[in-house]
């Protein structure tokens, strides 16, 4: 049977229809096509273009403020609290920061558009359906939106300022650490006193990358239920012993009967004998009168505990 054509012309489209026989087929344009401005539809003006811009990159502005900005704050509290905990690293903290960002950005995404709306910043766009739909309209509309997300970005990394020093919480982290080590290790030993100090030396916390100003402070464990006492301190803040035993470069037992306190300081070296601190154990005198000293095995095991933790400081941070 003969062919016969027959054109039909759409508001949106420009497709043309072909009417073979009983069968409709659809010509579709050639490529390029959309990306020229459809016949009978004008070009947007310049004010139009400028209120549509406007209209695309507002929104993201508040999109990327809120983004930015929750997920930096949400990731610096979790490495400070749970990062600090569970030894969790800087990255996972910034990505469970980022679920919390994009959850906030689902829940709470209208809201700012409403807000933004409400404050009348965004004028209703005059342009028809076709012209937003030419190219030029949506490559404005793009570019709006990247322009505004930039910004947004930008502005929400501002809170930077108001989240603690990396290197403080760094420090503290490594502290944390060290003091869960130095617990686990003495609730084990057979060492029978009141008191345990570490003493590290200025040249061992720089090497840890911790400031003298940042340590300081005890841990409390129990121990054969008697309560003991771990203090981390620096050794400016050392006892006399334990400045002897530093100089000395050996042991130092005192068990004076005339003293309040009785000690054992080992020192704590490092490769080629490096002098890293020294470890005190310290018997106080009790109320009830009761007398009690250190003997030759403690002094052994003072020893052996002080190279566990030149260990420990050289290998484990």
């Amino acid at each position: 049977s003969s062919t016969k054509t027959a054109s039909v012309a759409e508001a949106t489209n420009s497709t043309s229809w072909e009417l073979k026989g009983s069968s409709i087929i659809a010509k579709r344009p050639t490529p390029g096509g959309s990306s020229q401005r459809k016949p009978g539809v004008a070009n947007p003006s310049w004010a139009e273009l400028k209120n549509r811009f406007a209209t695309s990159a507002l929104p993201m502005v508040g999109f990327g403020f809120m983004d930015n900005f929750i997920m930096i704050q949400a990731g610096g509290y979790i490495d400070s609290t749970l990062g600090v905990r569970f030894g969790l690293a800087t990255l996972t903290a910034a990505a469970m920061g980022q679920v919390v960002s994009d959850v906030s950005g689902v829940l709470f995404g209208s809201t700012v558009d409403n807000a933004i709306t409400r404050a009348g910043l965004l004028k209703p766009s005059q342009m028809t359906y076709a012209q937003r739909r030419l190219p030029l309209t949506q490559r404005v509309s793009l570019a709006g939106a990247v322009v505004g997300v930039i910004i947004g970005c930008g502005l929400g990394a501002t809170s930077l300022f108001f989240v603690p020093d990396h290197k403080q919480s760094e420090a503290k982290r490594k502290i944390d650490k060290l003091k869960e080590i130095l617990s686990n290790m003495l609730r084990a030993d057979d060492i029978e006193c009141d008191q345990c100090i570490v003493y590290l030396a200025e040249s061992t916390l720089s090497s840890l990358g911790i400031g003298g100003h940042d340590f300081g402070g005890e841990t409390e464990i129990s121990s054969n239920s008697d309560e003991k006492k771990i203090h981390l301190q620096t050794m400016k803040n050392s006892s006399p012993p334990s400045q002897q035993c530093a100089q000395d470069g050996g042991s130092v037992v005192s068990n004076s009967s005339s003293s309040d306190r009785k000690t054992i300081c080992s020192p704590i070296h490092g490769k080629n004998n490096t002098l890293l601190g020294v470890v005190e154990f310290a018997i106080t005198r009790r109320n009830d009168g009761a007398e009690k000293s250190f003997g030759d095995g403690e002094e052994q095991l003072a020893k052996i505990t002080a190279r566990h933790i030149g260990v420990v400081l050289e290998h484990c941070f």
